[in-house]
Protein backbone atom coordinates (compact mmCIF):
# COMPACT_ATOMS: atom_id res chain seq x y z
CA UNK A 1 0.00 0.00 0.00
CA UNK A 2 2.94 2.49 0.54
CA UNK A 3 4.44 2.36 -2.64
CA UNK A 4 1.14 3.16 -4.43
CA UNK A 5 0.03 5.48 -2.08
CA UNK A 6 3.50 7.74 -2.94
CA UNK A 7 2.80 6.85 -6.85
CA UNK A 8 -0.39 7.34 -6.77
CA UNK A 9 -2.08 9.27 -4.52
CA UNK A 10 0.53 11.44 -3.00
CA UNK A 11 1.74 11.72 -6.94
CA UNK A 12 0.51 15.80 -7.24
CA UNK A 13 1.59 16.50 -3.58
CA UNK A 14 4.42 19.38 -4.54
CA UNK A 15 3.83 21.29 -1.79
CA UNK A 16 2.58 21.30 2.00
CA UNK A 17 -0.67 22.62 3.15
CA UNK A 18 0.45 24.07 6.15
CA UNK A 19 4.31 25.26 6.15
CA UNK A 20 4.19 25.77 2.22
CA UNK A 21 7.39 23.78 1.65
CA UNK A 22 8.37 21.66 -0.55
CA UNK A 23 7.68 18.18 -0.52
CA UNK A 24 10.07 15.25 -1.07
CA UNK A 25 9.98 11.87 -1.51
CA UNK A 26 10.77 10.85 2.01
CA UNK A 27 8.35 12.89 2.93
CA UNK A 28 5.52 11.19 0.74
CA UNK A 29 7.02 7.94 2.15
CA UNK A 30 6.67 8.81 5.57
CA UNK A 31 2.97 9.82 4.93
CA UNK A 32 2.23 6.58 3.46
CA UNK A 33 3.72 4.55 6.22
CA UNK A 34 1.51 6.68 8.70
CA UNK A 35 -1.60 5.64 7.10
CA UNK A 36 -0.46 1.85 6.51
CA UNK A 37 -0.24 1.69 9.89
CA UNK A 38 -3.32 3.66 10.77
CA UNK A 39 -5.16 1.53 8.79
CA UNK A 40 -3.53 -1.44 9.96
CA UNK A 41 -4.90 -0.94 13.53
CA UNK A 42 -7.55 -3.15 13.97
CA UNK A 43 -8.58 -2.23 17.28
CA UNK A 44 -9.85 1.19 15.48
CA UNK A 45 -11.13 -0.54 12.00
CA UNK A 46 -12.43 -3.41 13.48
CA UNK A 47 -12.83 -4.83 9.59
CA UNK A 48 -10.79 -5.55 6.17
CA UNK A 49 -14.04 -6.32 4.91
CA UNK A 50 -16.07 -3.01 4.82
CA UNK A 51 -15.31 0.05 3.24
CA UNK A 52 -14.56 3.04 5.06
CA UNK A 53 -16.56 6.35 4.61
CA UNK A 54 -14.67 9.35 2.75
CA UNK A 55 -15.71 11.63 5.96
CA UNK A 56 -13.74 8.85 8.28
CA UNK A 57 -11.24 8.88 6.11
CA UNK A 58 -10.74 12.75 6.10
CA UNK A 59 -11.07 12.63 9.46
CA UNK A 60 -9.14 10.55 11.06
CA UNK A 61 -6.26 10.06 8.39
CA UNK A 62 -6.08 13.40 7.67
CA UNK A 63 -6.34 12.62 3.92
CA UNK A 64 -7.64 14.98 1.16
CA UNK A 65 -9.89 13.45 -0.75
CA UNK A 66 -11.93 14.58 -3.92
CA UNK A 67 -15.05 13.75 -3.80
CA UNK A 68 -16.33 12.52 -7.34
CA UNK A 69 -20.13 12.72 -6.79
CA UNK A 70 -19.77 16.68 -7.17
CA UNK A 71 -18.87 16.55 -10.39
CA UNK A 72 -22.09 14.52 -12.52
CA UNK A 73 -19.52 15.02 -15.60
CA UNK A 74 -17.56 12.18 -13.56
CA UNK A 75 -19.68 10.72 -11.04
CA UNK A 76 -22.15 8.75 -13.35
CA UNK A 77 -19.35 6.76 -15.18
CA UNK A 78 -17.26 6.07 -12.24
CA UNK A 79 -20.51 4.88 -10.88
CA UNK A 80 -21.27 2.63 -14.07
CA UNK A 81 -18.09 1.63 -13.68
CA UNK A 82 -18.48 0.12 -10.13
CA UNK A 83 -21.90 -1.41 -11.08
CA UNK A 84 -20.35 -3.49 -14.03
CA UNK A 85 -17.37 -4.55 -11.70
CA UNK A 86 -19.79 -5.70 -9.13
CA UNK A 87 -22.09 -7.42 -11.98
CA UNK A 88 -18.91 -9.32 -13.14
CA UNK A 89 -17.43 -10.25 -10.22
CA UNK A 90 -20.89 -11.68 -8.56
CA UNK A 91 -20.97 -13.39 -11.84
CA UNK A 92 -18.03 -15.16 -11.92
CA UNK A 93 -18.11 -15.64 -7.96
CA UNK A 94 -14.73 -13.91 -7.98
CA UNK A 95 -14.40 -11.56 -4.60
CA UNK A 96 -11.49 -9.38 -4.74
CA UNK A 97 -10.75 -5.71 -5.50
CA UNK A 98 -8.97 -4.00 -8.61
CA UNK A 99 -7.44 -0.72 -8.32
CA UNK A 100 -7.51 0.40 -11.34
CA UNK A 101 -4.76 3.93 -12.25
CA UNK A 102 -4.13 4.96 -15.53
CA UNK A 103 -2.30 2.33 -17.88
CA UNK A 104 -2.70 -0.40 -15.32
CA UNK A 105 -4.89 -1.89 -12.28
CA UNK A 106 -3.56 -4.21 -9.16
CA UNK A 107 -5.71 -6.87 -8.32
CA UNK A 108 -6.15 -7.36 -4.33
Amino acid sequence: MEEWLVKYKFKNWKITQTQQTKVTRPMRKARANEIAEKLNDTKHWHSHGRGIPMEMLRRDLNLQIEDFDADQNRAKPIHDYFRLLQDYQGRRAHFLYVIHAKGHHVGL
